[in-house]
């Protein structure tokens, strides 16, 4: 199916953030546009080798938390690779479809998401990610 194709093509990617200068450049923008605050709670849709996750997680202090979500074994276990140099504690990965995944309603003050809200059914998922923001929540998303 669609979603195992997905994870094997990323699992695939060992060196995600060497393979694509495009990548690291998205992330910082969003992460940048997004004027995230600190204390705020984070989830970082499809988050890979945790590119926007650790800016994030860097934007909204020791206060804040930010959670990452990826299908892909492998692009997460490069991004939990990172997490001793990075010195960030406020850092959770997740392995699990989005589509699928459960949080409690009105978790999060923002969901970011780079280089893969299209890989999603967007009106259902629209919907699931509009019951997890707190009012006045942020969705920020961005493509290639």
């Amino acid at each position: 199916d669609f979603k195992s194709l997905i994870k094997q093509k990323f699992d695939a990617r060992t060196s995600y953030d060497k393979d694509n200068e495009r990548h690291p450049t998205l992330a910082a923008q969003l992460v940048k546009r997004s004027n995230l605050r600190l204390g705020w709670q984070v989830l970082d849709l499809a988050c890979g080798s945790g590119l926007v996750t650790y800016l994030a997680a860097a934007d909204v202090g020791c206060g804040g938390f930010v959670t990452g979500i990826d299908l892909s074994t492998g692009l997460l276990q490069q991004a939990e690779a990172k997490r001793a140099s990075s010195g960030l504690n406020n850092i959770k990965f997740l392995e699990g479809d989005i589509e699928h995944a459960e949080f409690p309603s009105m978790s999060f003050d923002a969901i970011l998401c780079s280089s893969a809200i299209f890989y999603f059914d967007m009106p259902s998922t629209a919907k699931r990610l509009h019951t997890w923001l707190k009012p006045g929540g942020l969705l920020a998303y961005n493509t290639l």
